[in-house]
């Protein structure tokens, strides 16, 4: 049976002593066929076990050796025919468990034969105790959750009924909830001849309110004539009269509002009128009035007081929370104090009340703190509020939940031992031995085996150094950090000295950059492709001019370095104006070395072009090309700019009138090409190193005005003859 295995508690021991035990002693005479009378030997049933064979009764003769099944020995039988097989079927009494399963971890049970003591025991599966949670969506008023399976014993999440993939509630059930809301229908907005009014709807859902504004609806007047005073009674100016507002103006264009008061004209014999005196005080929703009387003659005139209006203020929707009541939005009218959907007033909410949520509570289980971790009280935490509380009802909050790790309180100090190559030490190191782990002297942990600083020689490898042009190298070796020997080898058994691993200086070994060498300094100027006319100007330090026959020599290299008349280098620094001026040769190489090309300096010239990389040079400029007449110019790496930037476009056409141009490479160093760079050329293609989106970065100023071109991207530096530095 899987899982299971079965044990014998009792030591193995054969029925058959039971038997000889049952053996009848007395033996019974029989006649045999040769003759001689059978001692028989009666040997009693005896049924099997689950574990040990039996026999059926038979008898046995002591002198022939026969088998039989009858005490007459007429009916003989062989030895083996008296075994009964065991049959293998135990007895077991009940299940016990020894250790319980959980959600992880197996647990085990066994059970024992009554009759053999045979003991089985049988693994108990790991298992959750899942409940199925069904998908709730989220609305505006409430969150939602997706469809999961909970385990009420180990309080974990999962997508599954088998518990294989285990979910965060907060990432991958709780589902927020939305901002669909369900309206009511907008409410009759109050608004009068200059004042809009605002209708309102709310979410049958959560409450909420949306306001939208209406325009104010216009007076709608009627002309009154003037009337005039008499003796005994007042007259009326001229006026206009609102029939929805009942406001009054002088004029038709409602421009100037007046009073009833401002209208009277008064009567030549007026009454002489005391103190007006309230009759009724005006509110919110109706008029008042006032009277007076006149002290000659009694006459009492009266006056209706407009009613004020609610005096409306917004009060923002609260939600409810688990902690208190919330409210929706509305208008509150601080003069009477009722309250409303709209600002004027017009509909009235009898509560403006949300009603307080409950707790939305997670229990968290006591766990003791360790060394490292913290531990916590048994609590309640609300996902609504966000406190914790000592009860599920909310009725006490928890100050504090956290148990503060103990922090390894009782560990062990260690001082260093220092080892040396014949013995090992160790570091300076703590053990605690509540976790059993090993820390440094910072309280860092550490393994076990981290603690111990092994003897015999501590090496380090050092890397083969080659030798250079100007100093020895050494070759690769091994150094004890602690008796400072070297050795040849990694297991620290061959010492060597220093000089042993000198590698001597290498006389040839120079990294020459534009032939000079960037460790020693040392110029090593190249053989010229062809025989050439080269002028330098010892005015001008640096600076070249080709002055020999324009039809001779078809190819000129440009040293970086010539020999001044003093026997010293001179690095090459710049081609002077008209220096290449109708030269009609294949190619003209110019050094990385150089900064400066001055204007025209090919003017004329049939040559291919090409500069050597790196170059010193960053900006190519001063017309340097202007009127070359040959097809093809490589640019060097390094370049950064094709004319001077910020400089304007008239004064840096790089290539002007270069109508012959079929091909320039441009390398992927330029940043900058200028305005009219190519001003005049045409037919030409632009050959570039990078990429389409390297070349798009590269920052233009119309290089392109009055030039045909294409362009072609990816393509490698070309070889010409003469351009290796």
């Amino acid at each position: 049976m899987k899982g299971r295995t079965v044990k014998s508690r009792i030591p193995f021991v054969f029925v058959y002593a039971a038997i000889i035990v049952a053996v009848l002693l007395t033996c019974a005479l029989a006649a045999c066929d040769d003759g001689h009378t059978h001692t028989l030997k009666h040997y009693a049933a005896v049924s099997p076990t689950c574990r040990n064979a039996g026999n059926i009764e038979y008898w046995e003769c002591t002198d022939c050796g026969k088998f039989y099944s009858d005490a007459a020995a007429t009916a003989e039988i062989t030895e083996e025919s008296t075994v009964l097989a065991a049959t293998g079927a135990h007895e077991w009494d009940v299940w016990q468990t020894i250790t319980a399963a959980t959600c992880e971890q197996t647990g085990e049970r066994s059970h024992m034969c009554v009759i053999c003591g045979t003991v089985e025991t049988e693994t108990l599966t790991a298992a959750h105790t899942l409940t199925a949670r069904e998908a709730v969506a989220a609305t505006c008023g409430s969150d939602g959750r997706a469809a999961h399976y909970y385990c009420s014993r180990c309080g974990k999440y999962f997508a599954d009924e088998s518990a294989t993939q285990e979910l965060s509630y907060n990432e991958d059930i709780f589902i927020p909830r939305t901002s669909e809301h369900v309206w009511t229908e907008w409410t009759e907005a109050v608004t009068d001849c200059t004042h809009g009014g605002t209708r309102t709807r709310s979410c049958t859902v959560c409450g909420r309110v949306e306001r939208d504004n209406v325009p104010p609806s216009g007076h709608s007047m009627t002309h009154h004539d003037r009337v005039d005073a008499t003796c005994g009674a007042n007259g009326t100016k001229e006026y206009w009269e609102c029939g929805k507002c009942g406001l009054l103006f002088s004029d038709p264009l409602d421009n100037a509002e007046v009073s009833r008061a401002e209208l009277i004209i008064q009567a030549t014999q007026g009454h002489e009128f005391g103190d007006w005196s309230v009759i009724n005080q005006p509110s919110c929703t109706q008029d008042g009035s006032r009277r007076r009387e006149c002290g000659t003659c009694g006459h009492v005139q009266t006056e209706t007081l407009n009613k004020l209006g609610h005096d409306t203020s917004f009060v923002e929707g609260k939600q409810a929370t688990c902690e208190a009541a919330g409210n929706i939005a509305h208008y509150h009218c601080g003069r009477c104090g009722l309250n409303f959907q709209d600002e004027a007033g017009g509909t009235a909410i009898e509560d403006v009340t949300v009603a307080k949520l409950d707790h939305d509570m997670t229990h968290h289980a006591y766990e003791a703190a360790t060394c490292t971790t913290e531990g916590n009280i048994e609590y309640w935490s609300c996902g609504l509020c966000g406190k914790n509380y000592t009860d599920e009802q909310g009725g006490e909050v928890a100050e504090e939940t956290v148990i503060a790790p103990i922090n390894h309180a009782n560990k062990d100090h260690h001082q260093e031992v220092e080892a040396s190559c014949t013995q090992d030490g160790n570091i300076e190191y703590y053990y605690c031995p509540d976790c059993g782990k090993y820390f440094d002297s910072d309280m860092a942990e550490i393994e076990q085996g981290a603690t111990v600083i092994s003897g015999g020689h501590a090496l380090s490898y050092s890397q083969q150094v080659d030798a250079t042009c100007g100093e020895e190298g050494m070759l690769e070796h091994w150094v004890c950090g602690r008796c400072g020997l070297l050795f040849s080898d990694a297991n620290g058994e061959n010492a060597v000295t220093a000089e042993d691993l000198a590698i001597p200086i290498d006389e040839d070994g120079h990294d020459l950059v534009n032939h000079k060498c960037s460790i020693c300094g040392d110029i090593q100027p190249e053989e010229e492709y062809a025989t050439v006319t080269l002028q330098y100007h010892p005015d001008y330090a640096g600076r070249v001019s080709y002055m020999g026959d324009a039809k001779g020599d078809s190819q000129i290299v440009v040293p970086a370095y010539y020999m001044s008349e003093t026997g010293e280098y001179v690095e090459v620094t710049s081609i002077g104006p008209n220096a290449f001026k109708d030269y009609g040769g294949d190619v003209i190489v110019i050094p990385g070395t150089v900064t400066t090309i001055f204007a025209n300096a090919f003017d004329g010239c049939t040559a291919a072009v090409v500069f050597e990389g790196p170059t010193n040079m960053t900006t190519l400029n001063n017309n340097a090309f202007e009127n070359y007449a040959g097809s093809m110019v490589i640019l060097p790496e390094g370049l950064k700019n094709i004319g001077r930037v910020g400089s304007g476009s008239d004064s840096t056409a790089v290539f002007l009138n270069c109508t012959n141009l079929t091909y320039v490479y441009i390398p992927v160093s330029v940043e900058f090409i200028c305005g009219s760079c190519f001003y005049g050329c045409g037919g030409f293609t632009i050959y570039y190193e990078g990429t389409q989106a390297q070349y798009d970065a590269i920052s233009k100023d119309n290089y392109y005005v009055g030039a045909n071109y294409t362009e072609q991207m990816e393509v490698p530096r070309p070889e010409v003859l003469g351009t290796d530095s």
